[in-house]
C-alpha cells in the first residue's frame, strides 16, 4: 500500500520523485500538477480527450464496485493507449495523455490505495502509470523504455492492435467485457489474496484475543500465588517473633 501511495501522489510532471514535503509544499505541488492536467487536457485532440474520460469513467465505476477485472483492465488499456501514441509518433499527444491519466489517479489515490491493498498486479500498473514520462522534452525512446514490456499481454485486443481512441462509453464497457484470459487470472488472484488477507488478518485478531486472556488468567494466577506466599511469610514471621520473643 505504502508503494501505492507513493506512486499515485505524482510529485513533478515527469513522472519523477523528490523529498518527502510538508503539507503547504504539498498542496502547491497538487496544485501545480492539477493546473499541468487542465492545461494538457485542453491541449489534447478531441479524440484523446474522449478516450480519457471514457475510459477513466470505467476506472471510476470498477473502483466504486471493487471489480477487480475492470480496475485490472482498465489500467492496462490506459497505459498501453500510452504506448500506440509513442509508437505512431505522437509522442508530444502522449505526453500529454499520460498528464491527464496521472491527474486522475492522483486524485483518486486513496479508493487506489485502499482497493490494491495486496494486488500486485494493480500496483504495478498504478506505479507505472505514475511513472510514464510527461515532460515536454521527452523523446520517442524515453517514452518507450517506460512502458511494461507485458502490458500488451494485459490489454484488450484492439487497444493491443494499436488502437489509440476509445469513441464511446459503450465501447469503453465492452472492451472490460472482452478482456483477455490473463485479466480474468490475474483478477481470480486478486480476489483469491484478498480472501487470504481477510482469513489471516482475522485469524491474527482471533489468536491475539486468546493471547490477551492467557496474559489476563496468567496476571490473576501470579497475583493469587504472590498473595499466598505473602501470606505465609507474614505467619512465618509471627512465629519467629515469638520463639525469639521480638
Amino acid at each position: 500500500m505504502a508503494l501505492i501511495a507513493a506512486a499515485i501522489t505524482l510529485s513533478s510532471c515527469n513522472g519523477g520523485t523528490k523529498p518527502a514535503q510538508s503539507s503547504q509544499d504539498s498542496t502547491s505541488v497538487n496544485d501545480s500538477v492539477a493546473q499541468d492536467s487542465a492545461s494538457a487536457t485542453s491541449q489534447m485532440n478531441q479524440e484523446t480527450k474522449t478516450t480519457v474520460d471514457n475510459l477513466t469513467s470505467q476506472l471510476t465505476s470498477g473502483l466504486k464496485a471493487k471489480d477487480n477485472k475492470a480496475v485490472i483492465s482498465t489500467l492496462a488499456n490506459l497505459e498501453t493507449i500510452y504506448k500506440n501514441l509513442v509508437e505512431q509518433g505522437k509522442v508530444e499527444e502522449a505526453t500529454k495523455y499520460a498528464t491527464a491519466i496521472q491527474q486522475f489517479l492522483n486524485e483518486h489515490k486513496e479508493e487506489l490505495t485502499t482497493f490494491t491493498s495486496g494486488n500486485t498486479t494493480i500496483a504495478q500498473l498504478v506505479t507505472s502509470i505514475a511513472n510514464l514520462p510527461t515532460a515536454a522534452t521527452t523523446t520517442a525512446e524515453e517514452a518507450k523504455k517506460a512502458v511494461s514490456t507485458d502490458i500488451v499481454n494485459l490489454a484488450s485486443k484492439a487497444i493491443a492492435s494499436g488502437s489509440t481512441t476509445v469513441a464511446t462509453a459503450e465501447e469503453a464497457a465492452n472492451l472490460i467485457k472482452n478482456a483477455p484470459a490473463t485479466v480474468k487470472s490475474a483478477a481470480t488472484a486478486a480476489a483469491t489474496a484478498a480472501a487470504a488477507d481477510a482469513e489471516n488478518a482475522a485469524a491474527s485478531k482471533a489468536n491475539e484475543a486468546v493471547e490477551q486472556t492467557h496474559k489476563k488468567v496468567n496476571e490473576k494466577v501470579n497475583q493469587a500465588s504472590q498473595k499466598a506466599a505473602d501470606k505465609v511469610n507474614k505467619a512465618a514471621s509471627k512465629a519467629l517473633d515469638k520463639v525469639f520473643g521480638n
